[in-house]
């Protein structure tokens, strides 16, 4: 397992969390995909949506955990999901 902290917003704008997502599945030693996030956005997942969705086939597991604070988590974040048949938990 690899852990990095990732400082949005605090230093290097060009190493989002999104960009770092999306190269990450391309790396081939990682084969599942664990996602916990207190809300999520649409636009959130518009920008890993593409990559997300061509590593299902090869990932073994790919899961979100969403906390649905009040106007946190959009429901088009939730319906995308749902649609797409992730495996996703809502607390």
């Amino acid at each position: 397992m690899r852990i990095q902290f990732i400082a949005q917003g605090l230093n290097d704008q060009s190493k989002t969390v999104g960009k770092y997502l999306c190269s990450s599945f391309q790396d081939e030693n990682y084969n599942k995909f664990f996602c916990f996030s207190a809300f999520t956005k649409l636009s959130g997942l518009n920008i890993i949506k593409d990559d997300i969705q061509a590593v299902r086939q090869r990932y073994k597991s790919i899961k979100f955990f969403l906390g649905i604070t009040e106007k946190g988590t959009s429901k088009e974040a939730l319906e995308f999901l749902i649609n797409e048949e992730f495996e996703t938990f809502t607390f």
